[in-house]
C-alpha cells in the first residue's frame, strides 16, 4: 500500500493539496515537450548532401573513370627499369537535397541559404575478406560549393606513397591481387555553420597490372 493512501482519511486535505501539486508538475512538464521538440529540429540542416556517383580512373590513364578501380602498384615504361608509382584520383558527383522539399506539386528549390560548402574529406579502405591488411587510411582537403546545380569534386582514392609501402609494395612483380572496399567521405557546412558529410563506396582491386 501506498504510504499517501494510508493517510487518507486522516489527512483529506493535505492528500488534495499533494495530488494537485502533482498534477500541476506534470501538466507543466507536458507543456515543455514540445519545445523541446522544435529545439531538436532547429538544430537539422535545411539541406543535406547525395552522391550521385563515385568513380575512379587508374593514375597511368586519368581520364578513363569507372565505378570499379584496377589499381597498379607499378607502372615501368621500360620492362627492365625501376617501378613507378602513381596515384589514382576519382571523382564525386554530388547534389543539394532539401530537408523541407515543400509540397509535390510545387516543391521547394534550393536558394544561396542552403549551399553546403566543402572542407575536406577522408579515405577509408576496407578488405572483401576482411582480414587482410589493407592501406592505411588518410585525409585531403578539398574547396568546394554544392549548389542547386550539383558540383563535380576531384579527390585521391589511393595516394602514391601507400603503393611504395606494404601491403601493397609487395604486390609488385607478384601474381596476386588485393581487392577492397574504399569508403570516401566528404566533410563541409551549410551556410549556418553546421557539419554536413556523405559517404560512399567503390571498389578497388590491387594488383601490378599489365602496363
Amino acid at each position: 500500500m501506498r504510504p499517501d493512501a494510508m493517510h487518507t482519511s486522516l489527512f483529506p486535505t493535505v492528500m488534495r493539496s499533494t495530488v494537485l501539486r502533482g498534477a500541476a508538475l506534470v501538466l507543466a512538464g507536458a507543456l515543455t515537450l514540445p519545445g523541446c521538440t522544435a529545439a531538436q529540429r532547429d538544430a537539422l540542416g535545411s539541406s543535406y548532401l547525395i552522391i550521385d556517383s563515385l568513380t575512379a580512373a587508374p593514375g597511368a590513364t586519368p581520364t578513363a573513370f569507372s565505378h570499379n578501380l584496377e589499381s597498379d602498384v607499378c607502372q615501368r615504361p621500360d620492362p627492365l627499369g625501376p617501378c613507378f608509382v602513381m596515384a589514382d584520383r576519382g571523382q564525386v558527383s554530388l547534389r543539394l537535397a532539401l530537408t523541407d522539399p515543400g509540397i509535390v506539386t510545387n516543391p521547394a528549390t534550393p536558394s544561396a541559404a542552403n549551399f553546403i560548402t566543402l572542407s575536406r574529406y577522408s579515405v577509408r579502405y576496407i578488405p572483401n575478406d576482411g582480414v587482410s591488411p589493407v592501406p592505411a587510411s588518410f585525409e585531403g582537403s578539398l574547396t568546394g560549393t554544392v549548389t542547386g546545380s550539383g558540383l563535380n569534386v576531384d579527390v585521391v582514392i589511393v595516394n602514391a606513397h601507400a603503393k611504395a609501402v606494404d601491403p601493397l609494395a609487395p604486390l609488385a612483380l607478384a601474381l596476386t591481387s588485393l581487392p577492397a572496399t574504399a569508403e570516401v567521405t566528404l566533410f563541409g557546412s551549410d551556410q549556418a555553420g553546421r557539419d554536413v558529410s556523405v559517404t560512399g563506396t567503390i571498389s578497388i582491386v590491387f594488383a601490378d597490372w599489365a602496363d
